[in-house]
């Protein structure tokens, strides 16, 4: 109930109360993964993603990029086990941890998007192609589930090679 209300207030651009609400499913999955991992990991996961999207339109780039990567990490694991279950949610989080990187990028390089791509550029870069990779595939099988989220990716990264004027 906690990570659908976190939902709801940042989808409705209310990003204190959603930050709230995440944090307080964050402590409690954290809690419920250490004695079932099965269960909770995938909302532990879920529940780290969305705090960091709130994070990084907060302004918390280094608490955004935090999160995503504590959830992508989960995610790995989980899709190594079980990929048909988890492959998606690794494309999510892969996507969300790119847009982290490439928020820190402009942050830092504002003014001088000409210069040489710093680590921040190369992450981001790298997990949206990681994202595109496993999205291209899950559309190839299923294009009316995974165009719209295939979509999503490739929009992320046009913007990515946009704005940091890098040939793809």
């Amino acid at each position: 109930a906690l990570v659908g209300l976190g939902d709801v207030y940042a989808k409705t651009q209310q990003m204190a109360a959603a930050e709230t609400a995440y944090t307080r499913a964050l402590d409690l999955y954290e809690k419920l993964a250490r004695n079932d991992p099965a269960v909770y990991l995938p909302l532990l996961a879920d529940t780290l993603n969305g705090l960091s999207v709130v994070c990084r339109k907060l302004g918390r780039l280094e608490s955004a990029v935090a999160l995503s990567l504590r959830s992508v990490a989960i995610f790995r694991e989980l899709t190594n086990a079980n990929p048909a279950t988890y492959e998606a949610k690794l494309a999510n989080s892969l996507n969300t941890l790119g847009n982290g990187y490439f928020s820190l990028y402009q942050r830092e390089h504002v003014h001088s998007p000409d210069q040489e791509c710093p680590q921040s550029c190369r992450e981001a870069e790298s997990a949206y192609q990681e994202s595109l990779q496993i999205r291209q595939k899950l559309a190839k099988l299923d294009p009316q589930a995974y165009k719209p989220d295939l979509a999503m990716t490739l929009n992320g990264l046009g913007s990515f090679y946009l704005l940091t004027r890098r040939p793809q």
